[in-house]
């Protein structure tokens, strides 16, 4: 049946189309449709030039409810060639986007490093979200630092997850409840209006909610919390103010491992309980004159937790229990002005981020962590030819400075003695450079190529290479080419190729101890990735009849490194397909992911010549199978009218299958979940 499921699947996704794309009916441009998506505006903080727009997605309410997401991660789930992992007992979730995992999250503004976000995300429901956007690194100069943070080598993001939560456009009120499998149930309620203070445009808008799950039997995936959000803004045409504050009092448990990883990690139960978040942020807008635009961003996010680590004992109870601090705070600022010239647009900007963990944070508990980051870029694109061909150039330097910090590559495994500490170090600066260039061939059908170049320079006395082996600065280059285009409404093909070449990628070969110090023994290695991604997509249809969707497929016909490692631990196709059809007062809706098989190379530290392994019995192979599954999720809603309010219920259920595969080695998933939801609009 699988193999069935699978190969339908691969055949629905062999062409492809940008997701959310319209015809634009006065320029003859394409756009991508929504707040973040439409790109060719100077208030826009996440403006991408037209050549970007192939190799980003946005996903928005509409598919919040199609798809009956729980939180941002299950939401991102739906993505061309992503899917979302388990990283371990100490960060929830992750993404695994073309291969590349380390993406940071922006919330209204906000910025939240990755591994900080799999833990906030988990507390915020999607009900709360309007949209969000997934921009790729080449694509992503102008949106915030690259560089990223919670590492001692400075490594650049991959990319940024931009989500916006709701904002109204006139008087609502929606009230939600749901409940489902494991004696889950939570409700929700959303009010705002917009209105006019004299010549000016103002909103306001409030949101609450409350969840409880017990999650399945021995998976200990128990979950509860309460959020509290309230946002408004007055635009009065030269200047306009945003104002947002969302905050969350949770606690959950993190899942269990198995006998597959290892008999001690299967008798552990760790949880965050409480882990307490808050995100405040006010975004501003100055427009000088028609040609002149400043965009400015103030946030701060704080994450306070405790951090609990029990051991299960065979008669149920739990033993060893350990409770530590785990307290972030982040803020972050950032300017931005736009010159808009016709066909000229030019923007330049910086950033600063400043990050304090004075609990030490994963498995570094009880050691400080400090860093600050501080980064600038200038982009421009320039429309040529009666907008037939649109060129574009950015540059863009960050750096990082640790304050306090660790020599210590990976954050997925503890220490075995004193990790090495670092104190006061600025990184070398990492700078990115981007071009590209979009030329309309005929109508709707654009070719669109690009280029990215990254570059850092070696850590030496940061992060220890291996003695023998000096470390190398960093570079990557990442060449793009596709065409999209419009055969009819139902009917939007678009292809794009990439090919990813990375020279002296830093990478750990073993651990030592040094004077009773921890360090990481690193080396450089080079890798090249060629792959493609298609997408079919299309709507049809009017009220009571509307349908749509997309099939995408992203597959690496190459993966090359000298040690195999890459290949072997990235799948080598990820398809998709979303469809939802209308039928009158009925609605029905789905969605199918497919992940090739890959590799985990946990267990490689205990081959020769590291032997770095603790536990028994010792693992059979150093590389174990992962991925090779299929997820279906399916919902069907009614839309009816209860005393003049517009209500809809739908059913739903997720992993049809009821497979329990794993994206990381040892931590399975939540097998068949149904569930049923109820919302009003007044």
């Amino acid at each position: 049946m699988k193999l069935v499921i699978r190969a339908a699947l691969l055949a629905a996704t062999t062409i492809a189309t940008p997701v959310h794309a319209e015809e634009a009916s006065d320029d003859n441009t394409i756009i991508v449709t929504g707040i973040l998506g439409n790109d060719d505006t100077p208030i826009n903080p996440v403006r991408l030039p037209q050549s970007a727009r192939i190799s980003s997605q946005t996903l928005d309410e509409e598919d919040v409810d199609k798809r009956q997401a729980r939180d941002v991660f299950d939401l991102l789930n739906y993505g061309t060639g992503i899917f979302t992992t388990t990283s371990g007992k100490k960060a929830p979730a992750n993404l695994n986007i073309r291969g590349d995992g380390n993406f940071a999250f922006i919330i209204d503004g906000a910025y939240v490093p990755s591994l900080l976000a799999s833990r906030i995300l988990q507390t915020i429901p999607a009900a709360a979200i309007e949209e969000v956007r997934i921009v790729r690194t080449s694509s992503a100069l102008a949106i915030n630092p690259l560089v990223g943070l919670v590492a001692p080598s400075g490594a650049a993001n991959n990319g940024f997850i931009v989500v916006r939560t709701r904002k109204p456009k006139e008087t609502m009120a929606l009230i939600g409840v749901q409940g489902g499998s494991f004696n889950t149930i939570g409700a929700n309620a959303q009010v705002g209006t917009a209105f006019k203070i004299g010549g000016a445009d103002a909103y306001v808008h409030a949101i609450g909610g409350t969840y409880n799950t017990d999650g399945p039997k021995d998976f200990n995936l128990d979950k509860h919390y309460q959020v509290l959000g309230l946002k408004g803004g007055v635009d009065a045409g030269i200047v306009a103010l945003d104002l947002s504050v969302l905050k969350t009092w949770a606690g959950y448990g993190i899942v269990r491992g198995n006998a597959k990883l290892r008999p001690t990690t299967q008798d552990d139960v760790w949880r965050l309980d409480p882990i307490n978040s808050l995100i405040a942020t006010a975004n501003g807008t100055v427009r000088w004159n028609a040609q002149n635009t400043t965009l400015l961003t103030l946030a701060y996010t704080e994450s306070k937790g405790d951090f609990i680590t029990s051991d299960l004992l065979a008669n149920g109870s739990l033993a060893n229990t350990v409770v530590r601090d785990n307290d972030n705070t982040f803020w972050n600022a950032a300017i931005r002005h736009n010159l808009f010239l016709g066909d000229t647009k030019l923007q330049a900007g910086a950033d600063f981020i400043h990050w304090n963990n004075p609990s030490g944070q994963y498995y570094y508990e009880g050691i400080p962590r400090e860093e600050k980051v501080t980064g600038f870029f200038l982009q421009g694109d320039q429309a040529l030819f009666g907008n037939a061909l649109n060129i574009d150039l950015g540059f863009r330097m960050d750096r990082v400075e640790i304050v306090k910090g660790i020599d210590y590559f990976l954050a997925g495994r503890g220490p075995n003695a004193n990790v090495r500490q670092i104190r006061n170090e600025k990184l070398p600066y990492a700078k990115f450079v981007s071009a590209g260039a979009s030329w309309r061939v005929a109508g709707d059908w654009l070719i669109n190529a690009r280029y990215g170049y990254s570059s850092q320079g070696a850590r030496t006395g940061v992060v220890l290479a291996n003695p023998a082996v000096p470390l190398k600065g960093e570079q990557r280059h990442k060449w793009e080419l596709g065409f999209e285009g419009r055969l009819a409404d139902w009917l939007r093909p678009s292809v794009n190729g990439f090919i990813v070449k990375t020279n002296n990628e830093v990478q750990p070969l073993s651990y030592a101890v040094v004077a009773g110090e921890q360090v990481g023994l690193y080396g450089n290695t080079d890798s090249k990735r060629t792959g493609a991604e298609a997408i079919l997509s299309g709507r049809w249809g009017k009220e009571g009849s509307e349908g749509g969707y997309r099939a995408s497929v992203t597959h690496y016909f190459s993966v090359l490194d000298p040690s195999g490692l890459l290949a072997r631990t990235q799948p080598k196709t990820v398809a998709e397909f979303t469809f939802d059809q209308a039928f009158q007062a009925w609605r029905v809706a789905g969605a199918a992911k497919y992940v090739s098989t890959y590799e985990s190379n946990a267990f490689t530290r205990c081959a020769a010549p590291n032997l770095n392994c603790t536990g028994t019995p010792p693992p059979t192979s150093p590389f174990l199978p992962l991925g090779d599954y299929v997820n279906i999720d399916l919902s069907l809603s009614r839309q009816f009218t209860f005393q003049g309010s517009a209500m809809r219920i739908t059913a739903s259920v997720k992993n049809l299958l009821n497979d329990n595969y794993e994206t990381s080695i040892g931590y399975p998933t939540i097998g068949r979940q149904f569930g049923l939801e109820l919302t009003a609009a007044f």
